[in-house]
């Protein structure tokens, strides 16, 4: 299930667009604001009033020095507007004009886009988390690529590699630190699983962190865990050559499942040339 609504930023941020909207149009129902800023003789005027959002200019100030100014007085009650304000005026003269908008205007217009955006998004999410589960008549490679710097050397030389040879690659979402990645919205709810289980090869890229990472060791645990619907071959690539052995304990079981892969992320990926899914579901050794 795709993530629920109410952990998701862009529904709070209509919620509180929503409540500043309603609390403007009511208080524009009982009070007068304005605020005013001139230069050289061009003046621009932006308020509230009556229901109603209004924003005029005028290139032929009498006032040509910089000011600003603001105002806000009450409304006497004959004055204030019957229901509903009208939803929108516009005024011509001379060298400036006028224009207005009714709130509930703004309020009904940003409810609709904001549930046609959340409908969207909730549809996207649950298209992108769509499992796609190998088919016996399936033969492209698919390879899981398990790191914290996706978008950076080396994990991106590896991906960039595997992919020149027509190969399938999934990986990890990328570092928040580095950029945004909607998929963290449910990664370990079902993204991870959903994503691993489509996918024939898992490989670890280990770097400095990589034993101290609970992120990356969920991805271990999920990917070359036993009782996996499709069984899947495990490797590490080690490209800054560091001491696996040096890991920390719990991690270990995971990295001792792994064969090796060569340095080098061409020569890495030559590993899986030829491989074919059809004639070898579950590989035992890629030469």
């Amino acid at each position: 299930m795709p993530r629920p609504l109410h952990r998701w930023k862009s529904f709070w941020f209509g919620i509180l667009t929503l409540a500043f909207l309603s609390w403007a149009w009511i208080d524009s129902t009982f009070h007068f604001t304005l605020l005013q800023a001139v230069i050289s003789r061009t003046a621009i005027q932006s308020g509230q009033q009556a229901g109603r959002i209004s924003l005029g200019w005028t290139f032929d100030f009498p006032v040509s020095a910089f000011d600003f100014s603001w105002q806000r007085t009450a409304t006497p009650p004959h004055e204030q507007s019957p229901w509903p304000p009208q939803v929108a005026t516009y005024e011509h003269h001379g060298s400036g004009g006028a224009a207005t908008i009714a709130h509930w205007y703004l309020l009904l217009n940003f409810s609709i886009l904001w549930a046609v955006f959340l409908a969207w998004r909730r549809q996207l999410h649950r298209m992108r988390q769509e499992p796609l589960e190998p088919t016996a008549t399936d033969t492209t490679l698919r390879v899981f690529i398990s790191s914290q710097a996706v978008d950076r050397s080396p994990a991106s030389a590896l991906i960039s590699s595997l992919r020149h040879l027509g190969l399938q690659v999934e990986h990890s979402p990328s570092n928040p630190l580095h950029a945004d990645d909607p998929r963290w919205d449910t990664w370990y709810e079902h993204g991870l699983r959903d994503t691993v289980d489509r996918c024939h090869i898992f490989i670890i890229v280990l770097d400095h962190t990589w034993d101290s990472s609970t992120w990356m060791t969920t991805e271990a645990e999920t990917g070359l865990a036993t009782g996996q619907p499709y069984s899947r071959y495990a490797f590490l690539w080690n490209p800054l050559d560091l001491d696996a052995s040096a890991c920390a304990t719990g991690t270990l079981p995971y990295l001792e499942q792994c064969s090796v892969l060569p340095r080098d992320p061409r020569l890495a990926a030559s590993r899986f040339r030829g491989f074919s899914v059809a004639s070898s579901p579950r590989p035992h050794a890629i030469t």
